[in-house]
C-alpha cells in the first residue's frame, strides 16, 4: 500500500440518512439508526479540515443529500475551505427546475444522478416507488440548462446499477441519454455491494486482498461517528467521533492501526464486518465503468 497520509485522499461524508426511496439494492429500508440530518456546524469542523489537506469530499452515504435544506451551503463552504472535489450522489426526485441555479452556483464539481432504468416499470421494481416521470423530466431540464449555462462543471454522471439488467435494457439507457449529454458528462455502470451479505449481488470472486478502504477513504456518518467502510450501513464498528476528535486524530488512531495490519497480513478472521466481506472487491473502484468510454471503444 502507498504511504498513508494525514487524512484519507477521500472523506465520504453522510450528511442526512433520511431517503424518500426504498431501493431494492439498499440497505437503508432495514436500516436501524435514527435518521436525521448533519448538524451545519458539524460539516464545517469537517470540511475546514479536510480542506486544509485538499481531501476530495463525496456528500452521501445512506440518504439522499437534497434533503437535507443547506446542502448547497455545504458545498460552498467545502470549496471555500479548499476541497480539492466535492460531489454528491441524488436520486433526482427532488432535483427540480427552482434549484438549478443554487446548484450552478455552488461550486460542485460532480452530480452523480441514480437512474437504474430504461422505463418506468423497471424502475420501479428498481427503486421501490413511481417516481420515473419525475425523475427523468428533471434530468432533461437539468442537462438542458447546462447546455444552455454553457459550463462544465458539475460533471454529471448517469448511474445504471449493474443488478443483471438485459443488454438490450443497457442499449436503450444509452440511446436515450448520450445525446443530452455535455462533453465531459457521461453515463456509468455502477456495481451493486452487498452491504455485507445483506443484500443480494453479483460480486465478482478474487483472491483476498486488504480493502483499500482502511488506506484511502473514511466515511463519516451524519452524528460524526467515523465508521470504516460503506458496508458498515449500521454504524456498528465506530473509530471515533469527530464531534469530539479532529479527523486526523481518527484516522491515526490504535483502531485503524490494528485494522491495517490485520489486512495487511491477510489475517481476517475474527475482524467482525471484515471477516467475510465480498464488498471490499469494489474499494478500489475497478467495477466502476465508464458506459460512454466503452461504448465509443466498441463503435470503433
Amino acid at each position: 500500500m502507498a504511504e498513508l497520509g494525514a487524512l484519507p485522499a477521500r472523506l465520504h461524508i453522510e450528511v442526512t440518512s433520511a431517503c424518500n426511496q426504498r431501493c431494492l439494492f439498499c440497505a437503508h429500508p432495514g436500516m436501524t439508526r435514527v435518521k436525521r440530518h448533519m448538524p451545519f456546524d458539524l460539516f464545517e469542523k469537517i470540511a475546514i479540515e479536510a480542506g486544509a489537506h485538499r481531501t476530495r469530499l463525496w456528500l452521501h452515504f445512506l440518504g439522499e443529500p437534497l434533503l437535507h435544506p443547506r446542502i448547497f451551503d455545504m458545498v460552498e463552504l467545502a470549496k471555500r475551505a479548499g476541497a480539492a472535489e466535492v460531489g454528491f450522489s441524488t436520486n433526482a426526485v427532488l432535483l427540480t427546475p427552482d434549484r438549478f441555479d443554487a446548484l450552478f452556483g455552488c461550486g460542485l464539481d460532480r452530480l452523480e444522478l441514480s437512474v437504474d432504468a430504461d422505463d418506468g416499470a423497471a424502475y420501479t421494481r428498481m427503486r421501490g416507488t413511481d417516481d420515473w416521470a419525475v425523475v427523468r423530466a428533471n434530468i432533461q431540464a437539468l442537462l438542458a440548462d447546462k447546455r444552455r449555462r454553457r459550463v462544465e462543471r458539475p460533471i454529471v454522471t448517469l448511474g445504471f446499477l449493474d443488478a443483471g439488467h438485459a443488454p438490450e435494457e443497457r442499449a436503450r439507457f444509452l440511446r436515450e441519454w448520450t445525446p443530452l449529454l455535455g462533453e465531459r458528462d457521461f453515463l456509468m455502470a455502477i456495481p451493486a455491494i452487498s452491504f455485507g451479505g445483506e443484500i443480494p449481488a453479483p460480486l465478482a470472486e478474487r483472491p483476498r486482498e486488504p480493502c483499500r478502504w482502511l488506506f484511502q477513504a473514511a466515511l463519516v456518518l451524519s452524528n460524526g461517528d467515523v465508521v470504516t467502510c460503506a458496508t458498515d450501513y449500521e454504524g456498528e464498528r465506530i473509530l471515533g467521533n469527530v464531534t469530539r476528535q479532529s479527523l486526523a486524530e481518527v484516522w491515526a488512531s490504535e483502531s485503524y492501526a490494528v485494522l491495517r495490519a490485520r489486512h495487511e497480513a491477510g489475517a481476517y478472521d475474527g475482524l467482525g464486518l471484515c471477516d467475510s466481506c465480498r464488498d471490499w472487491v469494489h474499494s478500489d473502484g475497478r467495477g466502476y465503468v465508464n458506459l460512454s468510454r466503452a461504448e465509443i471503444r466498441h463503435d470503433d
